[in-house]
């Protein structure tokens, strides 16, 4: 007998009017168990190789012949379950789907075993029908709980699947790591975290995707990253010191998946960069000459620049917990060696000097920003301070400096990163020098014709105009001022007296050691421009009205000191242009040698700067200059830091106050904590400190 949907519908309908509904409730139920019964054998029944196949085929059968239930029992779902507390079709159906196929049942777990073997066998690379395996996990997600309460899919298979997870993944962890690279093992470790995230899209509930994640990091990951990261020929370090830029973001990235893995390999990062920077800090040949050394940090700076460089980022910008360690190395090895301040302004003055010539301005200002940022790094950059303006002003008043704009910008790069206070000196000197060049162009205008005439002849003096506590003059001027040529000296005169008519209260100091001079030398087969200091100047005027002259005489004619002048006539005689004659030969000079004009002198260029030779003492001393002015300067410092802390507190602990004073003043320099006890004990003498007990003070202004 065969009924139409609408008369299936009406007796339904009847059945629950009538109170017929619980005759119709089992009878709903009798005939699910008996069609279940033969679903069950003919799922059983069905071979390995095509079970899948089989459930999805029934299932989706028992899917529609359930919706066609639902369909027909829909008023009496919505009276009789509802009032007696009774499961609605749809659900019984499920329900009894669920208890007599898959839970506790030997179909349920063939259906669990086969889908954890295929996903087994896609691990190892064989292809599956995945499509067949999501209906079969989307099945067991829609089956929803046991009368236990226990959620079918979480229970019956991903408990299961996340324990086949974690052998499986251990296992292929223990081979890996043993036999191949870690590169190989980290390209691996990713494809393999890829490949379970595809899973999960593909088959696999989302419920799944956090704790299959865990277990795939865990087992290749954690368990493994000190074995990974010591590796000895092919671990961490071993990549950063061979530049493997693509495996090290790799390896940073995946370990910062797991606990404690970004953290070793920042401590294993920090630890390379500093062994690096001190093999370059403790190399011997490097300990006397600062461009070696200068190079060899450019070019580390250069390889971790790019290290820490975020390649996900469009402009490559940093990124910031690589880069912590990476600063807080260089900072480190760059502190080690006392002499970093000395030898990067070296390096600067060797640059302005002469290694930017031909270079673009992008390209002058590229080199001049990576030495900013190894000066980033120095902790006392007031010693830096003083050797640069030392070797800036000898640039400036030698007139040997490349690029006044390069000077100027590497000025304001050092403001930005110090503030004005820094540059405060050294915009000075550019001051001076523009101020200068205005003031001799004045003086020049002013001359009249009577002026010019009554001067012995004509040459073309320029004066520097230099305000004291701006220049570092002292130290460059410390052996007394050479006699100057009888010309030079007229013309000297005449401008002092014009710029003391248009300056009043203004005393200049001539100090003129500090410049340079032009000279037209005429040899018997060619003539000569020699660009030479003061003293090689004075020197060789005296051969304009005599050939020859001993030691004596010129010591006497210029009035320059022993060691000075010896250095001079060895520039002049014993260098690479020889403008003099010494007899007897040799390099060095004694008091009873005598200096000829060398007539027969010749050189292809026309002009010709004839180099100083500097004394090692000279620089010894420089250097002992510097440190002396940068202790004195540094005392004032501290008072005023200690001043402005006590003066904010009024009540301070010992150990707190020199931690808060060195806090303030790390920007500038490290101060050791034994100057600012001194510094402490001199105000409290002064009265604007005073203790209230043994480790207590008290702010008395």
């Amino acid at each position: 007998m065969s009924l139409s949907y609408e008369e299936l519908y009406r007796i339904g309908y009847n059945m629950s009017q009538y109170n017929f509904g619980e005759i119709l409730h089992n009878g709903l139920q009798e005939v699910i168990k008996e069609h279940l019964e033969l679903v069950y054998e003919r799922i059983n029944a069905a071979p390995q190789a095509t079970f899948l196949q089989q459930m999805k085929s029934e299932w989706d059968s028992f899917n529609i012949s359930r919706s066609q239930v639902q369909d027909i029992l829909m008023y009496f779902d919505r009276s009789y379950p509802v009032k007696r507390r009774k499961m609605t079709s749809g659900s019984l159906t499920m329900a009894l789907f669920r208890d007599m196929i898959i839970c506790d049942s030997e179909v349920g777990e063939r259906l669990v075993k086969i889908l954890l073997d295929q996903i087994e066998n896609e691990r190892n690379g064989e292809s599956i029908d995945w499509y067949v395996v999501s209906a079969m996990t989307r099945l067991l997600v829609e089956l929803g709980a046991d009368s236990q309460g226990r959620f079918v899919y979480g229970h019956y298979f991903e408990k299961r699947l996340l324990e086949a997870t974690t052998e499986y993944y251990r296992k292929e962890s223990k081979v890996y790591v043993s036999e191949g690279t870690l590169s190989e093992y980290m390209i691996r470790v990713e494809r393999r975290i890829n490949e379970e995230l595809d899973r999960v899209e593909r088959y696999l509930d989302r419920c799944t995707l956090s704790q299959l994640k865990w277990i795939t990091e865990t087992e290749l990951l954690l368990r493994n990253q000190e074995k990974i990261l010591f590796m000895p020929t092919t671990g961490f370090r071993w990549m950063l010191r061979n530049d493997k830029y693509e495996d090290i973001h790799r390896t940073y990235r995946l370990l910062s998946r797991v606990e404690n893995g970004q953290k070793m390999v920042l401590s294993q990062l920090r630890t390379e960069v500093i062994e690096r920077g001190m093999e370059i800090v403790e190399n011997e040949e490097y300990a006397s000459e600062c461009q070696p050394m200068i190079d060899a940090f450019l070019v580390l700076k250069a390889k971790y620049d790019k290290i820490v460089a975020d390649p996900t980022s469009e402009e490559k910008t940093a990124d910031k917990k690589l880069l912590l360690p990476v600063n807080e190395a260089f900072e480190h090895f760059l502190n080690a060696f006392e002499g970093t301040p000395e030898f990067l302004s070296l390096y600067i003055d060797k640059l302005l000097r002469q290694e930017f010539k031909g270079l673009s301005e992008d390209e002058i200002e590229q080199q001049l920003d990576s030495l900013i940022a190894l000066f980033r790094y120095l902790q006392n950059k007031d010693v830096f301070q003083k050797y640069y303006s030392l070797h800036l002003s000898k640039r400036l008043l030698y007139g040997r400096s490349v690029s006044e704009d390069a000077e100027r910008y590497f000025a304001i790069k050092l403001k930005e990163e110090c503030g004005s206070e820094y540059t405060r000196k050294v915009e000075g000197m550019f001051t001076d020098m523009k101020t200068s060049e205005e003031t001799n162009a004045n003086f020049k205008n002013s001359l009249t014709e009577a002026e010019e005439q009554a001067l012995p002849c004509s040459l073309d003096l320029n004066v520097s105009v230099l305000k004291i506590g701006v220049w570092p003059v002292s130290e460059v001027a410390s052996n007394g001022l050479p006699i100057l040529p009888h010309d030079v000296t007229e013309h000297l005169k005449l401008f002092i007296s014009k710029y003391n008519e248009s300056h009043n209260g203004r005393i200049l100091k001539v100090q003129n050691t500090l410049g340079t001079a032009e000279l037209r030398a005429k040899f018997s087969k060619s003539e000569h421009e020699l660009v030479v200091s003061t003293w090689q100047m004075c020197v060789l005027m005296n051969f304009n009205n005599q050939d020859s002259l001993t030691y004596k005489e010129l010591q006497e004619a210029t009035g320059i000191s022993e060691q000075t002048l010896c250095r001079t006539l060895q520039s002049l005689a014993c260098a690479k242009y020889k403008i003099l004659l010494k007899e007897p030969r040799g390099r060095d000079v004694g008091e009873t040698d005598v200096f000829s004009f060398n007539a027969a002198f010749t050189n292809r260029g026309f002009r010709i700067r004839v180099p100083t030779i500097s004394s090692s003492k000279e620089n010894d001393k420089e250097r002992e200059d510097a440190k002396a002015r940068v202790e004195q300067d540094r005392k004032p410092q501290i008072e005023a830091a200690i001043v402005r802390i006590m003066k904010d507190r009024k009540t301070l602990d010992h150990s707190q106050l020199i931690a808060e004073v060195v806090r303030q003043l790390s920007p500038k320099f490290r101060p050791e904590v034994s100057d600012i006890k001194l510094r402490i004990e001199s105000l409290i003498d002064r009265e604007f400190l005073a203790r209230e007990n043994e480790r207590t003070y008290n702010y008395r202004a």
